[in-house]
């Protein structure tokens, strides 16, 4: 096992792109771009890929405390370069989204949105006719969404009141 992790370095380093600023992940990535790297065998229940990001934290830096995650500086999901990742929370993440404007603003709700079908009148009607005991399923014909979507709005989980 020991010559397994002398191995991992060289295996991980290997696969990285230094040509640029960013350090960039060469191998498998998942839909977001993130580089994954296998450390274990794929009888893990993991099947042993690790988020490449942290990998590359925990071979400069060591172990990545319980309840942190290894976020980008850069936001580049592909980058491993360790100048450029840093240990944060959940929270910290979120905060770190929001304030680099990836996150889908509050002021996109409703109507502003640019896939919205409703507009505030139609929600009134909705909420209205649906109190005086009209079924959701016609209402959702009606306004062209779906069943769940007028679920959410009578229920107020949707365009709130």
């Amino acid at each position: 096992m020991a010559a397994a992790w002398t191995s991992l370095p060289r295996r991980f380093w290997s696969k990285v792109d230094r040509s640029g600023d960013c350090w960039v992940w060469t191998g498998s990535c998942t839909r977001g771009g993130y580089g994954r790297f296998r450390v274990g065998s794929r009888s893990d229940d993991s099947r042993g890929l690790v988020p490449a990001g942290r990998v590359a934290w925990e071979l400069v830096n060591g172990p990545v405390p319980v309840g942190l995650l290894v976020l980008h500086r850069c936001d580049n999901p592909p980058c491993v370069r360790p100048d450029h990742l840093f240990l944060g929370s959940a929270l910290d993440n979120s905060d770190d989204m929001i304030a680099k404007g990836r996150a889908r603003h509050p002021s996109m709700a409703g109507e502003r949105c640019g896939h919205a079908k409703l507009t505030p009148e139609s929600v009134a009607a909705i909420r209205a006719r649906h109190a005086a005991g009209e079924q959701q399923r016609r209402l959702a014909d009606e306004y062209g969404v779906s069943r769940a979507t007028v679920c959410l709005v009578v229920n107020g989980r949707r365009w709130a009141a």
